[in-house]
């Protein structure tokens, strides 16, 4: 289960030690891991950080995916940091497409790759960004992308035929 956000008693208080971008990742990793969302929180006093998070209904549809299954670190990618801190979520939804969060665990700004044979996929692929609720476009064989440190991306991938 994840409980997101912390009620201090004073609006606007975020909980201690965490930045917007570590609330937003969070939740993302959370999302794609299919797991249970609470929200433990005032939502009469939520920063418009909260509600751009809490609210995100494409990341919100991969977690609540009909398939029914969660997902999980499927691979990394070498940083200067080491593999560990550059990570590749994968979930798979119910209309054989991908969530996948690239997320960066390291404290500097890393570009990670999606090597889309990771997935099961060849050939070319469109893309979504689930958070800037964007179409990106066709891609083939992989998609890289700057992920700021305690960041993640968050893509719906298709395989084209």
């Amino acid at each position: 289960m994840l409980t997101q956000g912390c009620d201090s008693g004073q609006p606007f208080l975020h909980c201690p030690g965490q930045t917007d971008t570590e609330y937003q990742s969070e939740f993302s990793l959370w999302c794609l891991a299919g797991s249970s969302l609470l929200v433990a929180t005032d939502i009469r006093n939520m920063t418009a950080t909260m509600t751009k998070v809490l609210l995100n209904t494409e990341v919100i549809a991969v977690n609540q995916d009909k398939n029914g299954k969660g997902g999980q670190r499927i691979g990394t990618w070498p940083c200067s940091e080491g593999a560990e801190y550059c990570q590749i979520w994968g979930k798979l939804l119910h209309d054989g497409s991908y969530a996948v969060g690239l997320y960066n665990a390291g404290l500097h700004t890393h570009h990670i790759t999606l090597n889309f044979k990771l997935l099961g996929f060849s050939g070319t692929v469109t893309m979504r960004d689930l958070w800037a609720h964007k179409d990106l476009g066709t891609f083939t064989n992989n998609y890289t992308a700057e992920v700021v440190s305690h960041g993640v991306e968050v893509y719906k991938v298709i395989q084209l035929q």
